[in-house]
């Protein structure tokens, strides 16, 4: 009598891997989820900017051009004011859309890296003629000077918190001095940007931050969040505010 035919076994399935496919996997949705929130947050913002800031000047440019119509025929001599008025409004027209620019695509950072991009944003600032003192230190331990190249997003990260800081600290803090920091250690880089403004509550503005209507504090800590990073503030009333992001350099 012929002896029977062994049934082929079922694979093994191992746990272990399937269960660490599946954190990984969730891992890579959570982080696709926060850097769709930060872009969306990005392009608020952005369209907060525009209608604050060139949609109004060109509404009050095209205010005094209809005004220096009426004055051709009735008071010419006041129109060499009003063409004065309107270069003024261009000029600041051209700054707005080449800093909005800056922040959609900062071509400095994808050329040269961090340090040369920022390098740039505050030559930009320092041309409103409204601004206060801005500094900008970078220090390192590299024997040639220069801060070693990032992965491409925690540099844009970085660029992006360092201008959402310096014009949250320029429009709300009333500071006479804005200094960005920029140091590189053997393991970290360490971004401060520190104002000289009002400052702010610490303890309720996170309150309001648990609540999501803190949208600024949220978008910066939901950025840190995204490249790893560890995000400090200080801050007293009347004697302004310090934020600073430390993450592991690459």
């Amino acid at each position: 009598m012929a002896s029977p035919q062994p049934q082929n076994s079922p694979p093994m399935v191992d746990i272990g891997l399937t269960i660490e496919n599946a954190r990984l996997r969730q891992q890579v949705l959570l982080e696709r989820e926060k850097t769709l929130k930060v872009e969306t947050q990005l392009r608020k913002e952005i369209a907060n900017q525009l209608h604050d800031g060139p949609t109004q000047l060109l509404s009050a440019m095209m205010m005094h051009l209809e005004l220096c119509s009426q004055l051709l025929e009735k008071n010419p001599t006041l129109v060499a004011e009003e063409i004065g008025a309107m270069k003024n409004l261009v000029a600041q027209t051209e700054y707005d859309l080449r800093t909005m620019l800056l922040q959609l695509r900062p071509i400095a950072l994808e050329m040269n890296g961090l340090d040369a991009a920022l390098e740039y944003l505050v030559g930009q600032l320092r041309k409103n003629p409204n601004a206060p003192q801005l500094k900008l230190e970078i220090k390192n331990e590299h024997l040639n000077g220069q801060i070693s190249r990032q992965n491409k997003q925690t540099e844009q990260v970085l660029f992006r918190i360092a201008q959402e800081t310096v014009n949250n600290a320029l429009k709300h803090a009333k500071a006479t001095t804005i200094t960005i920091q920029l140091q590189e250690t053997a393991h970290h880089l360490c971004l401060t940007i520190k104002d000289d403004g009002q400052g702010f509550n610490v303890n309720e503005v996170l309150h309001h931050y648990s609540k999501r209507t803190s949208l600024g504090l949220l978008n910066i800590q939901e950025q840190v969040e995204l490249i790893g990073g560890q995000l400090a503030i200080e801050s007293v009333l009347g004697e302004g505010t310090t934020i600073s992001i430390i993450v592991r350099s690459k």
